[in-house]
């Protein structure tokens, strides 16, 4: 029970201070650059075993996308936090599951296709666009 509440306590923490000084308009040209590398199931990669991003094939698991995504901005994907927090909360709504590492787990979930990641990425997309008021 412990462990639930020191849990349950963090992640409120990461919802609370989430949207101090987020840069919406930056996060949605990730996510639309997350978009066009994996514009076909072709570039999608469904398996991932040991969680490393080797892209030199042109195929990429969603979170290696993100991590792309944010090199080919200039950013480093460790300040992506936000944006990743925005992502697992709609994995979280989208399928009602916890994954102990959603964006990564989320991709492997046999019940998932490649339909199913990309409308993560519109739905967070839209929340976005959302919270930035356009």
């Amino acid at each position: 029970m412990r462990t639930l509440r020191g849990f349950l306590f963090v992640l409120f923490l990461g919802c609370v201070s989430i949207n101090a000084q987020r840069n919406y308009k930056q996060e949605i040209a990730i996510l639309n650059t997350v978009d066009s590398l994996l514009a076909d199931s072709a570039k999608w990669k469904k398996q991932d075993k040991y969680h490393y991003c080797d892209n030199s094939k042109g195929t990429y698991t969603l979170s290696c996308a993100l991590i792309e995504a944010h090199d080919i901005k200039g950013l480093n994907p460790k300040k992506g936090k936000k944006l990743n927090w925005s992502i697992r909360k709609t994995i979280w709504q989208y399928r009602h599951k916890l994954y102990l590492h959603p964006i990564t787990y989320f991709n492997t979930d046999k019940r998932n296709s490649f339909q199913d990641v990309k409308a993560i990425i519109n739905l967070t997309k839209e929340r976005l666009k959302e919270l930035d008021g356009n």
